[in-house]
């Protein structure tokens, strides 16, 4: 049981954020959907349409993809909610605030005690007992700072903990059970265009309708992305990271399922409204919807003063 809901909060933070992409283009997609496009041809009448429709829906997700990578930064809402396999529990989590990836930052809050009180009742003891985990993350100059009640139960009031995300090993045995929030944390630059292009260059996406969401008129595209169309990415890919498709790998794995279901609004500007990652699982369900509130918000993120700061490793024993 700790297995699995350890799995699910791992899934959770990761599908719930995409990695830091490169700011280089790459055209691997387009001609992609320029040869699945040829291929369904035939010389029949409907499967002509499909293939226009296919194309329609390649082309406004790619040009939503390049509006929202040159957007540079976006102001979010991410709610993650998990029914555990194999268990009669459920949890959700929310994190909200600003990311950028031309350079990587972020000043973002996530509210985990939904999580801690279903741990608490799991190991049988009050979950009105489970510690308050709001906390918040920055991240400065690839320098990942966490301030919250967790941290300063551990470090004292007023600390914050940090990892230099260019010096660590994920794999370092002091890292202990930070190991797997690190590699965690190594994905929560988000980028919108991440999420696209893993649907553009790996997998099947249709146009469904148009909808109103939230007030503002959007169009509704959905997709799917299997283990097998993950393992066969492009290496060369410009725009998906290895570290983030294997994490995503890891994701599949861990939580015994096969599958990611996306679901992409389109609306002002080009640009994704909202994205609804979805895995269906053997047991239980896991769904993050995304909310992409404003692009090109300003992000001035500063480190917290030196003398509040505590380097986790030189915590766990020395460099």
């Amino acid at each position: 049981m700790r297995k699995a809901i350890t799995a699910a909060l791992a899934a959770g933070v990761l599908v719930a954020t995409a990695a830091c992409g490169s700011d280089d283009s790459s055209s691997d997609g387009d001609a992609k959907a320029e040869k699945s496009a040829e291929g369904q041809g035939g010389g029949e009448a409907d499967d002509a349409a499909d293939a226009a429709d296919a194309g329609d829906a390649t082309t406004a997700l790619r040009t939503a993809q390049e509006k929202s990578e040159e957007a540079g930064t976006v102001a979010l809402t991410a709610t993650t909610s998990i029914e555990v396999p194999g268990e009669d529990m459920s949890m959700s989590f929310e994190l909200s605030g600003v990311t950028g990836w031309d350079p990587p930052a972020m000043d973002v809050t996530i509210d985990m005690s939904d999580f801690f009180a279903m741990l608490a009742e799991a190991m049988g003891t009050d979950p009105a007992e489970a510690p308050d985990a709001v906390q918040q993350t920055r991240l400065v100059d690839n320098v990942m700072y966490s301030g919250g009640e967790l941290v300063e139960a551990q470090y004292g009031e007023g600390k914050w903990s940090k990892l230099d995300l260019g010096e660590v090993d994920v794999n370092d045995p002091r890292l202990g059970q930070s190991a797997e929030a690190l590699k965690s944390s190594q994905q929560m630059s988000a980028a919108p265009f991440q999420q696209l292009a893993l649907l553009l260059e790996g997998g099947d996406v249709e146009h469904v309708g148009s909808e109103d969401l939230d007030g503002e008129s959007t169009e509704k595209y959905e997709g799917s992305l299997t283990a097998e169309d993950l393992q066969g990415l492009d290496d060369a890919s410009e725009h998906i990271s290895e570290a983030y498709v294997a994490s995503l790998l890891a994701v599949l794995e861990n939580m015994g399922a096969d599958t990611f279901e996306f679901t992409v609004w389109i609306g002002e500007g080009d640009l994704p409204a909202r994205v609804d990652q979805q895995m269906v699982l053997p047991e239980g369900d896991h769904l993050t919807s995304t909310v992409y509130e404003e692009y090109g918000v300003e992000l001035n993120v500063e480190a917290p003063d030196e003398a509040d700061v505590v380097d986790i490793l030189e915590a766990a024993g020395g460099r």
